[in-house]
């Protein structure tokens, strides 16, 4: 069956991208004019760079891992060829947008994603999956709209679509539209006060949240404000930007601590990472942080195949609390779960490391305020201490449903790409995307400073929180050890105070060394 085997012409064709990718130069446009109607022009355009090439290798190679790992996944269940069919239209869908060289070429993309998301949420046709596609594509209505009035109010001052960036970076957009694109981007990236339809969309299957969470749906308007960067710039919109990034961040964060539904977190560790990105947008940090999208995007997909690996093989259990993952039964797996996981906390020297930590230590040697810093650090502590909370609940798992195996071997091939991107695609594409970075010794130095800073004030936090964890449950002895973090975290009336002290004085003492 062609169906079965289209995943190795997908690996086939992200090669040849990545080979052009290295080896492109000059930007390339193409324009196709549909209409001309009085004084509007309505012209289809494509442009790739090197920046919008890397990122649709991206999306094709994550792709194809997904659909090769679906094949197995979705074995069981009834008209796989549909699903597999909707899939490649959202993976192009995602690959239209990036190519598009105006407002209206994009708003095509920015539609198909939102149809075909919509589409993939209802496949098992429960009442859940229903109501939560059609709330998903509710919400993803709003940003369209947002889009339509942006497109609508550029086109009663420019005569054509391509016209419109250009005047826009000599003029000026106006405070409306600069305020709109924001709205637009946040509602698709499911930042506060959208972000809600994010956790609804768990009820697709597996294969579709590690799409829609590394590099198609929730990125599309991390991606728009990249690529149209200079209509939307204002002292008022990135002030609005930072303020709703940093709520994001935070409150996914503090959420992914607390939540024992393994999707849920991981899709809290999105919303946190995508709130990180548009931080970075908001004080003029474009291309580290479109760097971070690419690097997130590997290890997210990573993380999201290798949990669904779990799930399956849970008898479909999601509750980290029913869970195990054994290195003496299950080798592999442990493996790629360690290196997806330790990608998102930054470990020497996976891809995580060399894009947040990257940006970490920008923002260390730089003037921002110690707010700003203190609050990346507080997030960064959260994100190492949610992935030790789930790492401590698999590797514990007295209440696991089932072992887990490594039996199916086909499901563990689709994610050794993955896996060897999550490992050096970091150190590979750092010095072909960002050239004008300082020497290697020096930035290997400073990052591993970083990172270290963020590791030491997360073990700090968590041994002064089991002192103080024993302390208040010592008269609860029914409850079992691994579940006593959580009882506290959720019970007690805690003040952190000792983390704000340890974290000043910490970023205090880098910023005085580094």
């Amino acid at each position: 069956m062609i169906y079965k085997n289209f995943h190795f012409l997908a690996y086939l064709i992200s090669s040849i991208l990545f080979i052009f990718f290295i080896l492109f130069k000059k930007p390339i446009s193409l324009e196709f004019d549909l209409l001309s109607m009085y004084d509007v022009a309505l012209v289809v355009s494509f442009n790739l760079t090197q920046g919008k090439l890397l990122f649709i290798f991206t999306v094709f190679l994550i792709f194809s891992s997904v659909y090769h790992f679906s094949l197995p996944y979705m074995s069981s269940e009834s008209n796989v060829k549909r699903f597999l069919l909707v899939l490649l239209s959202f993976a192009i869908s995602m690959i239209f947008l990036i190519c598009s060289g105006n407002l209206f070429t994009t708003l095509l993309g920015w539609d198909g994603l939102g149809v075909t998301s919509m589409l993939l949420i209802m496949y098992y046709c429960s009442t859940s999956s229903l109501k939560a596609s059609m709330y998903t594509f509710l919400m993803n209505r709003m940003g369209d709209c947002f889009f339509l009035l942006v497109i609508f109010m550029l086109c009663c001052k420019y005569p054509t679509f391509n016209s419109i960036l250009q005047n826009s970076l000599e003029q000026g957009s106006t405070k409306m539209v600069m305020l709109f694109m924001i709205f637009l981007a946040i509602t698709k990236s499911a930042q506060i006060p959208f972000s809600s339809w994010l956790t609804k969309a768990m009820e697709a299957p597996t294969p579709v949240s590690s799409l829609v969470h590394s590099s198609t749906l929730v990125t599309a308007g991390v991606y728009v404000l990249y690529v149209y960067q200079d209509i939307w710039m204002s002292e008022t919109c990135l002030t609005l930007l930072m303020v709703l990034s940093i709520s994001t961040l935070l409150v996914s964060s503090i959420a992914g601590m607390v939540e024992t539904d393994l999707k849920k977190i991981v899709a809290y560790s999105t919303l946190s990472q995508l709130g990180f990105i548009f931080f970075l947008f908001s004080i003029k940090i474009f291309e580290a942080g479109f760097f971070y999208l690419i690097m997130h995007a590997f290890f997210k997909a990573l993380m999201f195949m290798s949990s669904g690996y779990i799930i399956h093989n849970s008898s479909g259990w999601q509750d980290i609390r029913k869970m195990t993952l054994n290195q003496m039964c299950s080798p592999t797996v442990v493996k790629i779960f360690f290196v997806s996981s330790m990608s998102l906390c930054g470990m020497p020297f996976l891809a995580g490391f060399y894009s947040k930590d990257l940006v970490l230590d920008i923002l260390l040697s730089s003037n921002y305020p110690s707010v700003l810093m203190f609050l990346m650090m507080l997030s960064f502590t959260f994100t190492v201490m949610y992935v030790l909370r789930i790492c401590w609940y698999l590797s514990c798992g007295i209440l696991a449903v089932s072992p887990m195996s490594d039996q199916d071997l086909s499901m563990i091939k689709s994610t050794l790409v993955l896996f060897m991107c999550s490992c050096l695609m970091g150190s590979m594409i750092l010095w072909l995307f960002l050239p004008n970075l300082p020497p290697l010794d020096s930035v290997i130095h400073s990052l591993v400073a970083t990172f270290f800073m963020k590791i030491s004030s997360t073990l700090l936090w968590y041994f002064d929180l089991l002192g103080l964890t024993g302390s208040f449950l010592k008269n609860f002895p029914n409850i079992k050890s691994f579940d006593k973090f959580d009882y506290w975290l959720k019970n007690y009336n805690w003040s952190i105070s000792d983390l704000l002290i340890t974290s000043f004085l910490l970023i205090f003492l880098f910023k005085m060394i580094f």
